[in-house]
């Protein structure tokens, strides 16, 4: 199971999985906006894996891969926490930062390369995307 919440404490979630099912930095305008850095790096997880508790606000926004992406956060310390795709229903995004224990959490492809920040190092080993993945899929 993988363990996490924001800041404050007021929003925990259990994932009851043993692993994500994907790990990679991305690289879109929007995680860079939403997070302050030049990239976030998120976990994909089943939807129905999870299970989240406390005050969360949402905020949806355009996705450069053409979906809706609901970013939801505390609404107290204003941590983003995960997100929710109009593209897919049975994956969800998790920002690993969030995760309690993440030391073991290591991401295997950078995505939306095509946004990246010129200062930006990028870890050529990974796997990499100039827009969105396509290899995990709505099945």
């Amino acid at each position: 199971m993988i363990e996490g919440g924001c800041l404050c404490g007021k929003v925990r979630y259990k994932i009851h999985v043993e692993a994500p099912i994907a790990v990679g930095n991305c690289h879109c305008k929007i995680c860079q906006k939403q997070s302050g850095a030049p990239y976030v790096t998120v976990m994909f997880v089943p939807v129905k894996a999870m299970v989240a508790k406390g005050n969360i606000s949402s905020y949806q926004t355009d996705a450069d891969s053409g979906n809706k992406m609901h970013r939801f956060f505390c609404s107290q310390c204003s941590t983003p926490v995960f997100g929710q795709s109009t593209g897919t229903d049975k994956i969800r995004p998790v920002l690993v930062s969030s995760v309690d224990d993440n030391e073991d959490i290591h991401p295997k492809m950078n995505f939306w390369l095509s946004s990246a920040k010129k200062f930006t190092p990028v870890d050529g080993r990974l796997t990499a995307f100039d827009g969105q993945f396509t290899y995990l899929s709505n099945e």
